[in-house]
């Protein structure tokens, strides 16, 4: 029946998921150390995207208490928060880079990184919300909870990138590329 069916389909995603996770992290720190060339830099933007996922997860209980997600969002807070966790601190993080680079001191660079690299990622995390809120239309529970679900990991991992990776950043200065 469909308690069984659920059920089933439940433990595969568990399972799968944390399958796909126990892959995924150590290939996407080997590209990013290529990306790089150095480990301190290849760390961050997986930390953003964990971050930014733990972060998900915690609001979702939150909801959850109030309107019943279904597991199906899990999943999508997973892949979603992952690749915009890595895609907005690489575009914070290469910028920052740059203008280290250029020869600014840790507090001018950040404050230009700021000013145009967290501009683009403040609008692209408003801007994925949005769309990821669209589902939230549908009466299915599994649909409405993926877009409950895709709108706060958009806004988490911006809100990540915006707040603790510059914070992470002044704090490493120049040892960033390490």
């Amino acid at each position: 029946g469909n308690d069984v069916a659920f059920h089933e389909i439940t433990e595969r995603v568990s399972s799968d998921l944390a399958r796909a996770e126990a892959f995924a992290f150590p290939i996407l720190l080997l590209l990013s150390f290529w990306v790089f060339r150095g480990l301190v830099a290849a760390a961050l933007p997986l930390l953003v995207g964990g971050f930014a996922i733990v972060l998900t997860f915690l609001l979702l209980r939150i909801v959850d208490q109030f309107l019943g997600l279904s597991i199906f969002a899990v999943n999508l807070v997973t892949g979603v928060g992952l690749g915009l966790g890595i895609d907005y601190s690489l575009i914070v993080l290469s910028r920052y880079r740059e203008e280290l680079a250029h020869g600014f001191d840790t507090k001018t660079a950040i404050t230009r990184t700021m000013r145009t690299a967290g501009r683009t990622v403040l609008y692209s995390s408003l801007t994925v919300a949005g769309a990821m809120a669209s589902m939230l239309v549908f009466p299915m529970r599994f649909l409405y909870s993926m877009g409950v679900g895709g709108g706060l990991v958009a806004l988490s991992a911006g809100a990540v990138s915006l707040l603790v990776l510059p914070a992470v950043l002044v704090g490493l200065g120049p040892r960033v590329n390490s």
